[in-house]
């Protein structure tokens, strides 16, 4: 080869390895963009569902403004009629509490009738003993006569009869005043009783009148509060009618919003795809730059996730020689949930295996370059066994820690996860952003190169590491990590 074709040769390799630097550079921009775009779309999305709950309880407070309008008129109307029997009844009661003033002042006018009949009958029980002692007179003269009478023989025959008839009246008439004062005495009791029974009444009567009067206070305070609640119900029933009219308002600007931020979501899925297009033609980029045999940053890491996936090969194929393990459970899909683990893990028939197997070929590979994120092995669903020792810590109490810090036995069944998992071609890069728990990411460069075990995809390794410049990369010195 001549010189010119030694200096055009090295040009071109300069040249492509600007490409792959810039490329490289670029899908980790494009990633981080795409990252961003994800975010943005999620907070769009949340937004959304904030907008649409808002949306759906401005119709219900609209609604119950309805309802509640309703029930203030009902209420009106309720406390009008209400309020019309109670005046009714209040009427009824003023009336009655008039016959009982009535009956009270005819009771008391009977009592004074009935003490002054008991004066007059005292007067009339005194009149007749009186009598009665004017005939105990009168009789003891007429016996005097009738001796008298006797004494004279015929001459007083006639006066012997006067003072017969005499005596005979004497006598009626202390019989008469006998009657007289028991009649009298009768009488009497039977005023006392009336004046009695008339006191009672009266006192009666003066405790209904009490009562009554209260219950009028309590009709008069009842009528004031109907007023009130009449009142306040004609007020509810606007405050309600003015808020049922905002919340249609906010109704009508929630549903532009909503389509506003339904256009810029689908604007940002459109970017999203865009954006990942472009990762895609980044990475295809640099995979054909290495696939020319061009040394770039990315070279190192893939001859490595070579060797490692060779290594993990060899080292499963001599689990299944030996009978450690049997084809069946190097090769099952049934992942059983960890009880209490969050984020959730899980466990299959060839965890315990991996467990023992990977770590001694994993962590050298994990500590080779101080840029490595990580170095594990994944199945072909993304079920990731066992994984290098700073990440395979014990799960504690915190969820947001243990997504950092307890990243085995773990599914990564997402976009990234699954191209690793599932890949059947010698090799595939990526840049994408890792969840690291908390709202935390790092933006990563990987290589994935599969996993061949008797001639079948059992997984794949992947191998994380941080994007260097060529520069950068040129100037750094592999160290050991522990």
């Amino acid at each position: 080869m001549d010189g010119s074709s030694v200096i055009a040769s090295s040009l071109h390799d300069r040249h492509l390895d600007r490409i792959a630097d810039a490329a490289g550079g670029m899908s980790v921009d494009i990633a981080e963009i795409s990252g961003r775009i994800e975010d943005i779309s999620a907070r769009m999305d949340r937004g959304a569902a904030t907008l649409g709950n808002l949306h759906a309880a401005s119709i219900a407070m609209a609604q119950a403004g309805e309802r509640i309008a309703g029930s203030a008129r009902a209420t009106c109307g309720e406390v009008d009629a209400a309020r019309g029997r109670v005046d009714g009844s209040r009427a009824t009661l003023d009336g009655a509490i008039g016959s009982i003033n009535a009956l009270v002042s005819t009771v008391g006018a009977i009592d004074a009738e009935l003490n002054e009949l008991r004066e007059v009958m005292k007067g009339v029980g005194k009149v007749a003993r009186e009598i009665n002692a004017i005939a105990r007179q009168t009789n003891l003269l007429a016996l005097n006569a009738t001796i008298e009478a006797a004494r004279a023989g015929d001459a007083g025959r006639g006066f012997a009869v006067v003072a017969t008839e005499v005596k005979a009246l004497s006598r009626k008439t202390a019989e008469a005043t006998v009657e007289i004062e028991g009649t009298l005495r009768t009488l009497d009791e039977r005023a006392r009783r009336l004046l009695d029974h008339g006191a009672a009444g009266t006192e009666r009567a003066a405790a209904v009148r009490s009562g009554a009067d209260a219950i009028a206070g309590v009709f008069a305070a009842v009528s004031e509060v109907m007023d009130m609640v009449a009142t306040e119900s004609t007020r509810i029933d606007g405050e309600a009618a003015t808020i049922h009219d905002q919340c249609r308002d906010m109704e009508g600007r929630m549903a532009q919003i909503a389509g506003d931020i339904a256009s810029s979501s689908a604007d940002v899925g459109r970017a999203r795809d865009q954006v990942a297009s472009l990762l895609s033609l980044g990475e295809s980029l640099i995979e054909a730059t290495v696939d020319m045999g061009v040394e770039t940053v990315d070279s190192p890491f893939l001859r490595r996730a070579r060797q490692v996936a060779i290594q993990l090969a060899t080292r499963l194929e001599a689990g299944l020689a030996i009978g450690e393990i049997s084809e069946a459970d190097l090769f099952d899909e049934e992942y059983v949930p960890v009880a209490n683990s969050n984020p959730r893990q899980f466990k299959t028939r060839f965890t315990d295996f991996t467990d023992r197997a990977l770590p001694d070929i994993l962590e050298p590979a994990f500590a080779a370059d101080p840029r490595t994120a990580s170095c594990v092995a994944v199945d072909r669903n993304g079920y990731l066994p066992t994984h290098n020792q700073r990440y395979a810590n014990p799960q504690g109490p915190d969820p947001v820690w243990n997504a950092a810090h307890c990243r085995n036995r773990r599914i990564f069944d997402d976009r990234a996860g699954l191209a690793a998992a599932r890949n059947r071609k010698p090799f595939i890069l990526q840049t994408y952003r890792r969840d690291m728990g908390g709202g935390q990411f790092v933006t990563i460069k990987e290589v994935s190169t599969p996993i061949l075990v008797r001639g079948r995809h059992w997984g794949a390794v992947r191998l994380n590491y941080r994007h260097e410049s060529a520069r950068k990369a040129a100037d750094h010195q592999p160290t050991n990590r522990h």
